[in-house]
């Protein structure tokens, strides 16, 4: 088992490169990150708000990440594989949008009056849903870290209001 050395304040952008991503291929993240690699405790709070996730290799393409077809296909396999985003998503920046994003079956582009980006759409439904699934990976990592029900409540309320959060000003995709 690999040791991970975990400090509070860490911040971690993972990125997956092009090749990984047409592949399929996130054991490299899952030999770091899986379940059972993970500590226990204390061990893995450092862990929690502290990743950001990116993707390298796409910048010719004019398309934004969740667009592109083997993108939404990656992350959709990423998050069964690993359905704990919430836990360590680094709510301060916009890539769980994205990969979101990447995961909502009924995403549409709306093309934004005098606007550079597009604007997306989506069923509501699925939201609720895809959010609904991710608390129950959330939830592991809390137990797993022997976090408070308050503390876990605070998180779903971060959550919520992430995902109220306006990121058309800011760059999508990480």
């Amino acid at each position: 088992m690999k040791t991970l050395n975990l400090s509070y304040g860490d911040k971690t952008i993972y990125q997956f490169s092009r090749s990984a991503v047409e592949a399929g291929d996130f054991r490299h993240f899952l030999e770091l990150f899986s379940l059972d690699q993970l500590p226990k405790g204390q061990a893995l709070r450092p862990l929690f708000d502290s990743f950001s996730f990116a993707v390298n290799g796409y910048d010719d393409d004019p398309r934004e990440l969740y667009e592109i077809p083997r993108v939404r296909a990656f992350f959709q396999e990423f998050r069964r594989a690993w359905p704990y985003w919430f836990f360590v998503a680094d709510l301060a920046l916009p890539s769980l949008q994205f990969m979101t994003f990447c995961c909502l079956p009924s995403l549409r582009l709306t093309k934004r009056d005098g606007a550079a980006l597009h604007g997306v759409a989506f069923e509501q439904g699925e939201l609720a849903q895809f959010i609904l699934e991710n608390f129950d990976g959330m939830n592991v990592l809390f137990d797993r870290a022997g976090m408070t029900e308050r503390e876990n409540r605070t998180r779903s309320q971060q959550i919520a209001d992430y995902y109220r959060r306006d990121w058309s000003g800011e760059q999508h995709g990480a």
